[in-house]
Formats: structure tokens, sequence, C-alpha cells
């Protein structure tokens, strides 16, 4: 029915709706839901704050880390020590005694666990500042002076035994609350540390059980510690040639040319040629940087410190290693003076690293050799081959991804017992890595003073 003229609809004469006290409270309620809201993300971020932090300080610690310990081991030291203990106990210096010169507490839970600083002949700066996108901080860097292992050789253990122990600890700028600092430390051993056949000649040591640097397991006699070279070998009289630049991968196991390598060979036309090892190790020389073995590999270049790159091999350790110079490497001694009865024990000392920093495991593979004089053809066409003495193999679950010393014992006979080389014959060792590492890839580094890769065989 239509309302008459000058009749409202019910409909509009009614009053529901918002009153102002329910428009109030309904705001009320909306504040204070934004407000749980922004809390929320608030704390949220804060959160992700502290994460980033955490990460970023942790990445700088582990990277200034790893940057020292690839330095060569008589540069590993302060250029001077800090003056001033801290009073804040979440500041690096806090952990200095108050002794002059101050020494370093290494172990935060321990306070008379304390070592003296190290800064003879240093290079590292005892502070520095880094940033890494919106944050920043400072990087504070210790070198101590640690206590040697207690199986010095010559026994006791005197003033020159010891090893240094780096410590980095990273603040960032404006955390709040303040944050402890974030540490990392390691140890670092002299490559030349152990026990001596010949004044000045080192002796390969071993990670024994303990996790300490022991003399490797042997047979108490004698032994020859041979250091391996980047010379290639040939005939007596065969030196040592200093490392001047960088070269291309040395072909020590494969032929180059097939056709010319033949039993009539001269001059190694073609032919695979060992590099050299001896007893005499590389002298010292400050001023020479660290070279590439493997330039022609382009692509890796940069990837790692220096040395000769050793591709995985498609084989295992108890396979017939490829023949293929980037898959596997070979040196020999000179003629043997006299003979010399290996016992099948022995022991390696390395430098290594994975490319590109890459985390991974890997096997190396090891195998002696008894090899003719002549090297001129050491292949299967009409050649005088080698005869593989034993062989043997190290796993190492997470392969070094800066350079740094891997050393292991082994025994490559088994119960076939001592093997004789008689004199004028040569002694070889051939390393490859085995098919089953996850490491496709890594460097090996010889023939520096301060990198010194060794092999040690055991004599009777």
């Amino acid at each position: 029915m239509t309302p008459g003229p000058g009749r409202i609809p019910p409909r509009l004469r009614e009053e529901a709706g918002f009153t102002l006290i329910e428009l109030m409270v309904a705001v009320l309620i909306l504040t204070i839901g934004l407000l749980s809201l922004v809390g929320t993300i608030d704390s949220s971020r804060a959160l992700t704050g502290v994460s980033e932090r955490k990460q970023s300080v942790a990445h700088v610690a582990e990277r200034e880390l790893e940057r020292i310990l690839a330095l060569p081991y008589g540069q590993v030291g302060l250029t001077a020590a800090p003056a001033v203990r801290s009073s804040d106990p979440n500041h690096p210096d806090f952990y200095l005694t108050t002794d002059t010169p101050p020494q370093f507490q290494w172990d935060r839970e321990v306070p008379a666990r304390v070592e003296p600083l190290f800064t003879t002949g240093g290079t590292i700066a005892p502070t520095d500042t880094w940033t890494s996108g919106r944050l920043s901080g400072t990087v504070h860097r210790y070198v101590t002076r640690a206590p040697a292992d207690a199986d010095c050789r010559p026994s006791p253990c005197g003033a020159s035994d010891f090893k240094k122990r780096v410590t980095v600890a990273v603040t960032v700028n404006g955390a709040r609350p303040a944050q402890k600092p974030v540490l990392a430390s390691a140890l670092v051993v002299d490559p030349n540390d152990g026990a001596t056949a010949a004044p000045g000649e080192p002796l390969t040591e071993c990670v024994g059980t303990s996790g300490q640097l022991e003399v490797c397991e042997g047979d108490g006699g004698a032994f020859t510690a041979w250091h391996l070279y980047d010379t290639k070998a040939g005939p007596a009289p065969n030196p040592r040639l200093a490392v001047s630049a960088n070269h291309n991968t040395h072909p020590t196991v494969a032929r180059t040319v097939p056709a010319q390598c033949t039993n009539s060979t001269t001059n190694y036309a073609g032919c695979p040629q060992p590099d050299l090892m001896g007893t005499t190790p590389p002298p010292a020389d400050p001023v020479t940087p660290l070279f590439n073995y493997s330039y022609e590999q382009v692509a890796l270049r940069t990837s790692y410190a220096g040395g000769r790159v050793l591709q995985k091999d498609t084989t295992t350790c108890t396979g017939t290693p490829t023949a293929d110079n980037m898959k596997s490497a070979m040196w020999v001694s000179p003629p043997l003076s006299a003979a010399k009865t290996l016992t099948g024990r022995g022991g390696m000392s390395v430098w290594s690293q994975t490319l590109n920093g890459a985390e991974a495991s890997g096997t190396l593979c090891v195998a002696i050799y008894d090899v003719p004089n002549s090297l001129n053809n050491l292949t299967s066409t009409g050649g005088t081959l080698p005869v593989e003495l034993g062989r043997s193999s190290f796993t190492f679950s997470s392969w070094p991804v800066s350079l740094s010393p891997q050393s292991f014992s082994f025994g490559y006979r088994g119960d076939l017992g001592a093997a004789t080389v008689a004199a004028d014959r040569r002694i070889g060792v051939r390393l490859w890595l085995s098919s089953t590492s996850s490491a496709e890839a890594v460097a090996l580094l010889y023939d520096d003073h301060d990198y010194q890769s060794i092999v040690q065989l055991n004599e009777e």
C-alpha cells in the first residue's frame, strides 16, 4: 500500500544503526588489533635482523680465519699486540690479561688457559673493520704461542717447539642488546716441524687418534723423506730447478704423442716424463709467489692458491689409474746409489685444497713403484714398465677448502713383507683422486719452502 502524501514510511522512521559509543568501541578494537599486528611485524623484523647479524658475522669470521691459514707459516703473527685490556665482557679484549706484555685467554670457560701473544715476523694487523651490506663491525685477531705436542724430537720439547693458535673475534656495530663476539679458531703447525733424519730434513708427521701430530707409524728403523719437486725427472745428474713461472700440467703419466713414444724414443719425445723427488727441501725464498702448475686450465686459475690440479679419476684406489695427466701424477727419485729395502710402511704430508672453496670429501690413492733408471719410455708400448710394490689410500671426510697440510700414515705392502729396490733403479710415487670422492678436483701444492709436500718411506 502506498503511503499518502505527508506520511513517512515505517522503515524510514526506524533509528537502528551504530551509536557513538559503539563506533568508539569498534575503533578501539581496530586500534588494538593494528598495534598487535605492528608489534608482531616489529618482533619478526628484529628476529630477522638478529639472524642476519649472526650469519653475516659468522661468515666474516670463517672467511678471515681461512685467509690467515693460507699465509706462509712465517707470516702468521701479529704486527703488534693489543696494549689495553677491556673492562667490557662483550669486547674481545676483555680476555687479555693484565701482564706486560698481555696474554690471551683462548678458552672462554677456563680463565687459566692463557697463551702469550705471538708477534715475531707477523704480518697480521690486530684489528680491522668489515662491511657486509648494511652491516659493519670490527675484526679482532689474536695469534698466540701454543704448546708443542708431547712427542718432540729430539726430546724433550725446547723453546723452539711450539704451534700457533689463531683466534678471530668479530663484532657488529649497533647491536642492541650488546652481543658477545663470534669466534673462530685454529692451530697452525710449522710445515718443517718434526723429527729429522739429518739437520734440516723434516720427517712426515701424522695425525694420531688423539688429533695431535705424531711420528707416522713405522718400524723403528731408517727412513727417507722424499720431497716432491716441480722439476721434470731425467738422467743423472738431475738437480731440482727453482719454480719460476706458471706453466701447464706436466705430462707425468700419459703419452702426449703416442706415435713418437716407442722403445727407441730419446729425449722423452711424446712420452710421459715423471717429476723428480729428492731428499733436500726447497730453499727459503720469501719473495717467490705461489705459481700455478696447471696453467692451461683457464677456468680454474683463480680457484686455488697454487700448485697443480688433480681431477677425480674414473677408478677407485684398487683399480688401474687412468693414463690422464690431469687425473694422475707421478714422481720418481734419482737413480739409487745403493739398494734400499722398503718395509712397506710410510707416511705422507701434502698441502692441498678444494677448488673454488667447495666443501667435499675425497680419497687420495697412493702407489709405490720400483722404476727403471731409463725414463725414456715407461708406457706399455715396448718400454720397460715400473713394477708396482703396493698401494694404499686415505679418505678425508672434509677436504680443506683453503690451502692446508694433510698428514697420514699408510701401509702399501700388506702381508707381502719388505721389498728391495736395487742400486741404479728409482723409487716412484703415483697419486690420484678416487672416483668415490665427492670432490671433482683438488689442488696439490709442493716444491715451496712454506708448503712442502713429502712422502716418507720406511726402510730396513
